[in-house]
């Protein structure tokens, strides 16, 4: 099973929200990463969502975990990545790889 993650390469104003520079990346073996196609070069966080997660009544660490949750949400929803999972999963049961012929005839 692939995994994902995302490099966050900084942060801009963007309207009402915190626009991040990403890099959202994937790898079949743990070692080697490469950029998941399609993927957005930038996600943006709404800044009453960042501030509530600053602003809560929690420790330190835990305001980070809240801002990072919210990175993640808004990551895994893409399409890209939706689709990345997608096809990692119509291969896994492809008996032979890739190619794959498919008939056009009724049949």
């Amino acid at each position: 099973m692939a995994e994902y993650r995302v490099r966050v390469t900084g942060a801009t104003v963007y309207r009402e929200s915190m626009r991040l520079g990403v890099e959202i990346e994937k790898s079949v073996n743990g070692e080697s990463w490469a950029l998941v196609a399609g993927a957005p070069g930038t996600v943006d966080l709404k800044a009453s969502d960042v501030l509530g997660a600053l602003r809560g009544e929690q420790a330190g660490d835990r305001r980070a975990l809240l801002v990072v949750g919210l990175l993640r949400e808004q990551v895994r929803a893409h399409p890209a990545l939706l689709v990345d999972r997608l096809i990692d999963q119509v291969e896994e049961v492809l008996p032979d790889g890739w190619p794959v012929v498919v008939s056009l005839d009724r049949g």
